[in-house]
């Protein structure tokens, strides 16, 4: 009887599972992104933003009102949607009167789900960005989003935890520039009781604090 002969694969030839930490400052105007993979590579993330390359990218999205549709690239015949990092927590602050009118009956702010698409469109670009640089899609993923709340016991932590957990979810899920606030709603109800690990909301000067460190 032949003998198959047994093939070993050294540890240098295996590609091993990457561990990423991104950071996310998630910004009134402006968002900015950092990665961190094992101490080895450590970056800021560019965005495409008109043609130009930056590592600001502008913290809004453009709305449809007769579709009720938000959209993350730039449409000049829709309503652009700023603000809604705040107006999400703070009634005194609008992001939009068609936007807040065409959505009344929920029971959920529509500036939550402005940002769970805005975060979610960014996390889809950030993981593609960096699978692209570490050239595998085997990577493990640790995010820490800065936002406005004065510390880690803050009410309104539960709100951005919330946002950034069903964001990550539909990051993976995402295929269009273009999506229903009916239908953010509707993923809302069916995800949002998953418990997703290695999401975190920070403090934004706790957020600033490290990045200063790290770097």
């Amino acid at each position: 009887m032949a003998l198959r002969r047994r093939v070993f694969t050294s540890r240098t030839e295996q590609q091993a599972q990457k561990i990423v930490i991104i950071g996310i400052d998630f910004g009134t105007s402006f968002t900015k992104v950092y990665f961190n993979q094992g101490g080895e590579v450590k970056q800021p993330i560019q965005f495409e933003v008109n043609g130009t390359k930056t590592y600001f990218l502008p913290t809004e999205l453009y709305y449809n009102s007769s579709e009720n549709k938000l959209y993350f690239h730039k449409n000049v015949n829709y309503e652009v949607l700023k603000y809604f990092k705040y107006s999400m927590i703070n009634d005194d602050l609008l992001t939009s009167k068609e936007l807040k009118l065409k959505n009344s009956t929920l029971k959920v702010k529509p500036e939550f789900f402005c940002s769970v698409y805005y975060l979610a469109y960014l996390i889809k670009a950030v993981k593609k960005e960096i699978s692209e640089i570490l050239k595998t899609t085997d990577i493990k993923y640790t995010i820490n989003m800065g936002c406005p709340i004065d510390n880690f016991s803050d009410r309104n932590k539960g709100v951005y935890d919330m946002a950034l957990s069903v964001a990550y979810q539909l990051s993976d899920v995402l295929a269009n520039d273009g999506m229903t606030i009916g239908d953010l709603f509707s993923y809302y109800n069916s995800n949002s009781q998953k418990k997703i690990p290695n999401l975190q909301t920070i403090p934004e000067l706790y957020a600033e604090a490290l990045w200063f460190i790290d770097r």
